[in-house]
């Protein structure tokens, strides 16, 4: 559906290469096939990730109960995920238990957050055990957790689709139209 959209859009436009917009002379600027720079347009996907990273964050603000909330669920999910992935030992454990790993989230990218998350989530009725022999806190919030990724959901979904289609680099991209 979007690569359509994409495709019924490049009918209408001619995409030109920055060299050609660097290379034409000053005074074509006021031929009917001029070149213009469109407005600055961000990555797409880059924008979803400020929208889960940076505006999920300003709720934390506002909300006490939220904050308190999400920093509990979130320092004990960290603590498992750096626990399991300090110790070859630990990761076994918790593998043999849980039956799947548990994934390491990264700074870069919100979606590994929310992956790990979810892992975590989908084996709720396991977790405690792996919690206790760790000596870690037990995760007693789990609905909220649930509630936090059913949310948090369609923007998740939507951020993986966006990165699939920025890495081939046929979206995420410079560009300058002639009219």
């Amino acid at each position: 559906m979007l690569t359509e959209s994409l495709e019924d859009e490049q009918e209408d436009y001619h995409v030109a290469g920055v060299t050609d917009v660097m290379t034409q002379n000053a005074d074509d600027n006021e031929a009917p096939n001029a070149i213009y720079l469109p407005p600055y347009v961000s990555c797409m996907s880059h924008s979803q990730n400020l929208i889960a990273s940076t505006d999920a964050a300003k709720a934390l603000t506002s909300n006490n109960q939220y904050k308190k909330l999400y920093r509990s669920v979130s320092g004990k999910c960290t603590a498992l995920s750096n626990a399991v992935h300090v110790s070859s030992k630990n990761a076994e454990m918790a593998q043999e238990l849980l039956h799947c790993t548990i994934p390491k989230p990264n700074t870069t990218r919100w979606n590994s957050e929310f992956d790990c998350l979810q892992r975590i989530y989908e084996v709720r009725d396991r977790i405690n055990t792996v919690m206790e022999r760790l000596k870690l806190p037990k995760l007693v919030e789990l609905a909220f957790l649930g509630e936090w990724l059913e949310v948090m959901q369609p923007v998740a979904t939507a951020l993986d689709k966006l990165q699939v289609l920025s890495s081939g680099g046929k979206y995420c991209i410079d560009f300058v139209v002639i009219h």
